[in-house]
């Protein structure tokens, strides 16, 4: 199986998260530190109010974009190691694509086109015609700051799949009849998944081979066309 991944993309997020972190701890200790300050005195400075709900406001929302930013790009193994390895073993008639379009995660397969909608959380998560849960525990409570809601990972997963649509039938319109499947992979091996009932499937990530497996059915997309895919996907670097 051929790997394109964009590793620029994933540094470069590596490096706005390790930023962002130490840059939220200072400002949470600055609005600790004016708290401090405004306590001893009698009356309270409405300066030093101020000042301690904007460093504490801007300290937490800092906080909370690094967490997710360390989640998605720091923490390994990520989304992207996570897809190859569920995928190894598959040949050269596969492509996983990485973070290089609007779609984060894509694979060509020999009859068809994926957009693969990763999802990172362990513990009981359930979706029943379209209605996603997840159960409480207090490992997540926790972790409460540094934990990704679940949201709606069928409406997530019919975007990337409308994006995908999108960009193929735009730029490529020979091959615009190439079925597009969205499917959804919970990566952490932890997950306790309940599927009852889902307009897309919901995988753990190690049923993601055998399920592009029986997804073989169907017309085999022509090499010019696959080849065209591949740079539509992979587009050369800007200079």
């Amino acid at each position: 199986m051929k790997i394109i991944t964009n590793e620029a993309l994933i540094a470069k997020r590596k490096k706005i998260a390790t930023r962002l972190s130490p840059l939220a701890m200072v400002l949470l200790l600055g609005g600790l530190a004016t708290n401090i300050i405004s306590l001893r005195d009698d009356a309270v400075s409405p300066l030093l109010f101020y000042a301690t709900l904007a460093l504490l406001v801007l300290g937490f929302l800092t906080s909370t974009i690094a967490t997710g930013l360390i989640n998605r790009w720091v923490r390994e193994p990520r989304a992207d190691q996570h897809l190859t390895n569920a995928l190894k073993g598959f040949d050269n008639k596969h492509t996983l694509f990485n973070y290089t379009a609007k779609a984060p995660h894509i694979l060509i397969s020999p009859t068809r086109l994926y957009a693969i909608t990763t999802k990172f959380h362990d513990g009981q998560v359930s979706v029943k015609n379209g209605k996603w849960h997840r159960n409480f525990s207090f490992g997540r409570l926790l972790r409460f700051f540094a934990d990704e809601g679940l949201g709606n990972p069928t409406l997530e997963a019919q975007q990337n799949a409308q994006i995908l649509t999108k960009l193929v039938t735009s730029n490529l319109p020979e091959a615009a009849d190439i079925p597009i499947q969205p499917v959804i992979v919970f990566t952490d091996p932890k997950i306790d998944l309940t599927v009852e009932g889902s307009d897309v499937p919901v995988l753990k990530g190690k049923q993601l081979k055998t399920f592009i497996r029986e997804g073989t059915k169907g017309a085999s997309i022509a090499a010019d066309t696959r080849k065209k895919l591949i740079s539509l996907f992979n587009p050369p670097p800007k200079k």
